[in-house]
């Protein structure tokens, strides 16, 4: 299959310490955003990628099957069975990646940044000013927790009422 086949790559790519392309993202992109946005990027890529293909992985053949069967179309099984199914798992993959997105643009800012977050936190490190430090970092907790709280709500919007409701206790 096409995943046992980029699964090498993808882990190899993945097993490459974000960090240590900092430097190289700053020379070919420049002191502007786009360095801390592809860095960012590429910490949360893998995570949401990963999720969603366990998700897809994790479909119930025999209801790919039925659907086939009553003569549901390639569309069909995706729209009914497959992204219905990978969704939860997409969900969990941009909840995981939150708190990654942050850690790739704080580095980003660490490394070149005259603003920022990260900015502040390094400077302020270098300074001694342990007060300005420990404020900045409570600042990324909350960025992080809201964006956590935006996620769930947006996953309370999108996710079939279905799963929302299920009641295991219901099935006995």
């Amino acid at each position: 299959t096409i995943e046992e086949a980029l699964r090498p790559f993808l882990i190899a790519v993945y097993s490459i310490p974000k960090v240590a392309l900092a430097p190289l993202m700053i020379m070919w992109f420049g002191l502007g955003n786009a360095p801390k946005i592809i860095l960012a990027g590429g910490f949360v890529f893998f995570i949401v990628f990963m999720n969603v293909v366990s998700g897809i992985q994790s479909v119930n053949r025999n209801h790919i099957n039925i659907v086939r069967v009553m003569g549901g179309t390639r569309v069909t099984v995706l729209r009914k069975i497959v992204f219905p199914t990978a969704i939860p798992f997409l969900f969990l993959g941009l909840r995981l990646a939150i708190p990654e997105a942050m850690i790739g643009a704080v580095i980003g800012e660490f490394i070149a940044a005259s603003r920022g977050l990260g900015f502040l936190i390094y400077s302020a490190s270098n300074e001694l000013n342990m007060a300005v430090s420990m404020a900045a970092l409570v600042v990324l907790v909350f960025v992080v927790a809201i964006g956590d709280v935006l996620i769930g709500l947006l996953e309370r919007v999108w996710l079939p009422r279905q799963l929302q409701q299920a009641d295991p206790r219901a099935a006995r």
